[in-house]
């Protein structure tokens, strides 16, 4: 009996075992899954990631698995930005558009490079498909198929934002917005690397960018045709100066008279009402401002003719004597006309010369006026007082200021007098009799 059921209980044990087996079996097989996709996910991360950040290479040297992720791109096409060439050393440091790793190759005799592309003509900004080796040798560098270019006006900066407008200047791509890349977005005038602020909405600038699938992101930014400023120097000897540039009338500020304009030929008109028509063909470019000197500009004159109500004046215009007797020619313009005499107060007028013959009528005033009262009385030996103060004796002439005044006449053995006299106009002249009336 004993040995039957140990027989039974062995059974029973080796059944349990093999249940167990393919459990334990198919928990290590999960396991291994797990542990492949996990590592596969991280290595697939690092190949087609578009992350903002930028991952440099000691990253890879430092991770193995990253490590293994730029292996894997050994041999395989790469769209990238040129970061930087070192034509001494033969290399070029590229910017992985897919997942923002730097990664620097070298050139050798056996890269294969597009028509008329040498490491010299290569520069930061330029976008290219590039395939290297595992020595980091470039193996091919190909046109980018995903990178595209345009060229036009209108270009703005927002540099909080990162962002490139193109404003209402643009022929085609008014109010289109992109990203750009700080650090990694150039601009360039005449192969020369410039700042942002130098660019302005007048500019005509070639950008090249690359789409993503997210967003266009501009990585160089290459001024074709610059501005330049054009300065009127001297407007203002032109009276109500008005200026035109191909035709289009312009503001113009008289005290800063300075006009910015894209690079280019240009027919400048000026009018005014002091000068005839000028016309001029200017050359605006970068390095120099074109200045126009209108000091130069042939001015109409015309004849300033003088007249006055007294002799012996001195004449200013402008505060430059003149000579009162004769025709004064001036050119076209606004002046001043001041007249000073002796005894007389100053005058001054404004003239404003615009025909051929021009006229200023001067009056001048008294400084003091005056007029002239006579006095007569009987008895011929009266007294004339003038406002109780003694004047005269019987008939005399006297001459006063302009004024009203009280006037008495008085003699012994007769009663007094009075009247009023009013003297209201320069150079008046006036009677004032008294007969006195005996006590």
């Amino acid at each position: 009996m004993v040995n039957n059921k140990t027989n039974s209980d062995m059974t029973n044990h080796k059944k349990k075992t093999k249940s167990v087996m393919p459990v334990m079996m198919t928990l290590v097989v999960a396991m291994g899954l797990i542990v492949g996709i996990a590592s596969f996910s991280v290595v697939y991360k690092y190949i087609i990631s578009d992350s903002e950040g930028e991952i440099s290479t000691e990253h890879f040297s430092a991770n193995d698995i990253a490590g293994q992720a730029l292996a894997n791109l050994t041999g395989s096409d790469i769209d990238a930005v040129v970061k930087a060439t070192d034509t001494n050393a033969g290399t070029i440091t590229f910017l992985n558009l897919k997942n923002q790793t730097t990664n620097v190759v070298s050139v050798t005799e056996n890269s294969i490079l597009p028509q008329n592309v040498s490491v010299e003509s290569i520069t930061a900004g330029d976008i290219y498909t590039y395939i290297f080796d595992k020595d980091k040798r470039l193996t091919e560098l190909k046109e980018c198929k995903n990178a595209w270019e345009f060229s036009d006006y209108g270009i703005t900066i927002n540099k909080t934002a990162q962002l490139i407008k193109f404003t209402g200047e643009a022929k085609s791509h008014a109010d289109q917005t992109y990203k750009y890349v700080d650090g990694i977005t150039t601009a360039k005038r005449y192969n020369t690397v410039i700042t942002f602020e130098e660019l302005s909405p007048l500019d005509l600038v070639q950008v090249r960018g690359y789409d993503d699938g997210k967003i266009n992101k501009i990585y160089s930014i290459n001024v074709q045709k610059g501005h330049g400023q054009l300065q009127l120097r001297n407007l203002n000897s032109i009276s109500y100066p008005v200026v035109y540039i191909n035709n289009e009338k312009r503001t113009v500020n008289k005290n800063t008279p300075n006009i910015y304009l894209a690079e280019g030929t240009y027919t400048v008109k000026i009018t005014g009402s002091n000068c005839d028509d000028i016309v001029k063909e200017v050359n605006i470019n970068p390095k120099e401002p074109y200045i126009l000197d209108l000091a130069k500009a042939m001015v109409k004159s015309g004849v300033l003719n003088v007249t006055a109500n007294v002799t012996g004046y001195k004449l200013y215009i402008n505060d430059k004597e003149y000579s009162p007797t004769e025709s004064n020619l001036l050119e076209y313009g606004t002046y001043t006309v001041k007249a000073v005499k002796e005894g007389y107060q100053d005058f001054t007028t404004q003239v404003t010369i615009d025909s051929d013959e021009n006229t200023c009528a001067i009056n001048m005033i008294k400084e003091t006026q005056t007029g002239s009262v006579t006095f007569s009385t009987t008895p011929a030996d009266a007294v004339v007082y003038i406002d109780n103060s003694a004047a005269g004796t019987g008939s005399f002439t006297k001459e006063m200021p302009l004024g009203s005044y009280m006037v008495t006449a008085k003699h012994n053995g007769y009663s007094d007098l009075t009247k009023q006299i009013n003297l209201s106009v320069d150079g008046q002249t006036i009677s004032a009799d008294f007969v006195l009336t005996a006590n």
